[in-house]
């Protein structure tokens, strides 16, 4: 209904601009020429004319008002038919007046030039083959420049075999073509590809990899596409592991780690390993920038693999910080696996924290599968910063259960009891935490009665904040004071939130 006032009250207002305009048009404009009369084959000097007037409104439409740019597109809509007929002359009438066709493409002239465009849409399609690759790529460009509509799509896929053919003799005959400028065209392909299709887009994709090396660091916005895609998945998966092997890690571990730590999408229930990999690599390149080989120890340190679910800057500080004792610490403790994806979601609750604690407190993220890693994980944080400092808090997340938290898959040695934390048969918990440290568990129904939350504050002395019911942590807010910090947590189910300090349960 809203929208039907407004186009009604827009449409009130463009009828009284006309009308003023009419009467008295702006003084500041220089009026157009009128339209040529056409006599195909059209004059030279009409076609100038006619370019001219183009020109002059590319020119000026930025100093122009709304009014004048109104009143110009409405004078050179008249001269529509002399457009086309200059179109379906000569080659070179053709790329002049396309250009600057395309330029007045621009959001204040916008409606404009998709009129002169639609009204051309069969003349300017029919210029597309393979004998001229760059003006095909132009004019494809020009007809359906977000393949939005259905019409667009349908002539995309017309000329797929010349997108294909351009892209490959830019490959060839360019050493400088920058790969992402491919994107566009690769993209639309595979949103609307055959099998077939999806083999020789593949094949585009593993030639620009091949053209500057890995190096480049080239990354298609479609790459979740390739991914997800069985026909391309296996030969992606080879390039990609040869880019991770760049950097130092195993190329095949880190891309199950992915797989197995899929990426939510928009969908609900619906995941993505394409995703996953996507901006996991995104955030690889990003640590590697600033830190050359930091990725690597990270995985050889303290498990961790699946990169995107933590900030940037919490894990440059982690690898800078890692042999300074100086300050208490906390520890992010997560499962690799993640089944759904929802830990992705918990990376700007760690940015937040990260600001909070403000450099009074190091966080210290480690990933773990298993029971065992999460054992040999604890030890290693002994051995490094103990007796100095022991963890003041856990931040602890897993798919969980009254009694458990899962770190993957459904028998004994993925499945974290309370016993696996204190240390029983391993080492003492008093080795592993201070005393009254806070453990925050981001995991669901753990905070049932007697079930593991309260479990662990009785067994540690405690502080332990957890959920009763299938939820997720929205805020965790930290407040440090007198070298001590306290934690506010907020989940999703305001209500499922309970606290157990030592043996009293809120």
């Amino acid at each position: 209904m809203e929208y039907a006032i407004l186009k009604i009250l827009s449409s009130m207002a463009d009828q009284a601009l006309a009308e003023t305009l009419e009467k008295s048009p702006p003084r500041s404009l220089i009026v157009p020429p009128k339209p040529p009369e056409i006599t195909p084959p059209l004059e030279e000097q009409k076609y100038s004319e006619l370019l001219d007037t183009l020109k002059r409104l590319g020119e000026t439409m930025n100093d122009l008002s709304k009014e004048e740019l109104w009143f110009y597109a409405n004078n050179i809509l008249e001269f529509s038919p002399a457009i086309s007929s200059a179109l379906s002359t000569s080659d070179h009438h053709f790329d002049d007046l396309l250009t600057q066709i395309r330029f007045l493409d621009d959001f204040k002239t916008h409606k404009l030039a998709r009129s002169l465009i639609n009204a051309n849409a069969s003349l300017i399609e029919r210029r597309i083959s393979k004998d001229n690759l760059v003006r095909s790529l132009i004019c494809l460009d020009t007809l359906c420049p977000i393949w939005r509509t259905q019409e667009d799509v349908d002539i995309a896929m017309r000329h797929s075999d010349v997108i294909e053919a351009g892209i490959t003799s830019e490959l060839k005959l360019n050493e400088t073509s920058r790969p992402e400028s491919f994107d566009y065209y690769l993209e639309g392909l595979m949103e609307h590809r055959t099998p077939e299709q999806s083999q020789r887009i593949f094949t585009l994709v593993a030639e620009i990899w091949n053209k500057g090396g890995f190096s480049t660091h080239y990354r298609p916005k479609f790459l979740p596409r390739l991914m997800d895609s069985e026909v391309t998945r296996a030969k992606t998966e080879e390039f990609l592991g040869a880019i991770l092997e760049s950097y130092g890690s195993e190329g095949r571990d880190m891309l199950l780690a992915w797989g197995k730590s899929p990426y939510p999408t928009s969908v609900v229930d619906e995941v993505s390993i394409g995703e996953a990999v996507k901006r996991n690599l995104e955030a690889i390149d990003l640590l590697e920038k600033e830190r050359p080989g930091i990725t690597k120890f990270l995985t050889d340190e303290f498990g961790i693999k699946t990169f995107a679910k933590y900030p940037p800057e919490l894990l440059i500080r982690q690898y800078d910080e890692v042999g300074s004792t100086d300050l208490p610490y906390g520890i992010v403790l997560y499962p690799r696996n993640d089944h759904n994806g929802a830990f992705y979601h918990d990376r700007a609750i760690f940015e937040k924290l990260l600001k909070q604690l403000n450099g009074r407190f190091a966080i210290r993220v480690i990933e773990a599968e298993s029971k065992y890693e999460v054992a040999r994980a604890l030890m290693k944080l002994v051995k490094r910063y103990s007796p100095k400092h022991k963890i003041s808090f856990a931040i602890i997340g897993g798919h969980g259960r009254e009694d458990l938290i899962q770190f993957g898959g459904t028998d004994e040695r993925y499945v974290l009891y309370s016993q696996d934390l204190l240390g029983r048969g391993v080492r003492k918990a008093s080795e592993f935490f201070e005393q009254n440290p806070t453990i925050i568990l981001a995991s669901c129904w753990t905070g049932a009665p007697g079930g593991i939350g309260q479990e662990l504050s009785e067994a540690l002395g405690a502080k332990v904040i957890a959920s009763s019911a299938r939820t997720s942590i929205r805020h965790i807010n930290a407040r440090v004071e007198d070298g001590q910090v306290d934690f506010d947590v907020e989940y999703a189910e305001a209500e499922s939130k309970k606290i157990f300090d030592s043996k009293k349960a809120c």
